[in-house]
């Protein structure tokens, strides 16, 4: 195995580089996670939460304008008129300003055909609103009441509808989104924890096998010098790395082979030297002669 003949130094840096590139990773792909669920969620109030406000407004303007309109008919004081009508047109560019806000954020194409007939209903109520201005501005209120309750009472009920579907609209695109975004953010939640679990498992997976190699050929060597301190020459040291432990693990197998050859001529040397006849070891192993009896005087 490749990964076993690299130095230890080499192996212990490789794997806290791939633990290191591994928890990057994580990291990165959270980071990434967080960011399209902002972006999305920013996306979702920009189109969807932040337009329903310009859309009150415009049908609280729609109120206004009616209101002040049916101001302008029934009163019979020409100043009351007049400040009436101003009131209207404060009203009407306040409306303009709105109807702008809204089209900036308008992107859904469901949404874009009702608010086109939502303006032409707007123009065609406009429209009605200055002719009965005229008319009661020229005192022909009859007649300015007759088309207030008529067709101005029609497209005021048409414009509120379209309003209402706009904002329905706008709603139940935001619920689509807002179930995409928690979609997203449960399969970013999901790979997050795959990846965690991943390194986990790399990182322990690295660390016991990098345990394994060292600890193994020293526990090898340390048996082979427990079994030389007791006598026996007989240990065998396979290692095979070429770290340097393999090399430890060589060394220490030349090093029983010389004690074994050492002790082997030693032995060897002691069998041949037989004590000769006459000499002094011979001597020294012959039995003491016995002691002899003599009578006393």
């Amino acid at each position: 195995m490749w990964f076993s003949d690299l130095k230890i130094r080499t192996r212990l840096v490789s794997s806290f580089i791939i633990v290191a590139l591994v928890a990057s990773v994580v990291g990165y792909t959270g980071i990434q996670s967080i960011r399209e669920i902002e972006r999305l969620d920013t996306e979702l109030y920009e189109n969807n939460t932040a337009p329903l406000e310009p859309l009150l407004l415009i049908t609280e303007d729609f109120q206004k304008s009616s209101i002040a309109l049916r101001d302008i008919v029934i009163t019979k004081d020409m100043d009351k008129k007049v400040e009436y009508l101003g009131q209207l047109e404060s009203t009407r560019q306040q409306l303009d300003k709105n109807y702008k806000i809204f089209e900036e954020t308008m992107e859904e194409e469901d949404i874009q055909k009702v608010y086109q007939d939502f303006r032409n209903r707007g123009g065609e109520f406009r429209g009605v609103v200055d002719r009965i201005v005229e008319l009661s501005m020229s005192g022909q209120d009859e007649e300015a009441l007759l088309l207030l309750r008529g067709d101005a009472d029609r497209i005021t009920g048409e414009v509120s509808s379209l309003l209402h579907e706009i904002i329905n609209l706008k709603i139940e695109d935001a619920e689509k989104k807002s179930d995409s975004n928690r979609v997203i953010a449960d399969r970013s939640v999901f790979m997050m924890t795959v990846y965690i679990l991943a390194a986990l498992v790399l990182s322990i997976t690295l660390g016991l096998l990098i345990t394994r190699m060292i600890t193994k050929p020293l526990n090898q060597m340390v048996q082979a010098a427990e079994s030389i301190a007791a006598g026996d020459l007989r240990a065998e040291i396979n290692i095979s790395s070429k770290d340097e432990l393999g090399r430890l693990g060589q060394a220490f197998s030349s090093m029983v082979k010389q004690l074994r050859d050492i002790v082997g001529q030693i032995t060897e040397k002691s069998q041949m030297v037989a004590p000769q006849p006459g000499s002094l070891i011979q001597v020294l192993n012959k039995p003491l002669p016995a002691p002899m009896k003599q009578p006393l005087p």
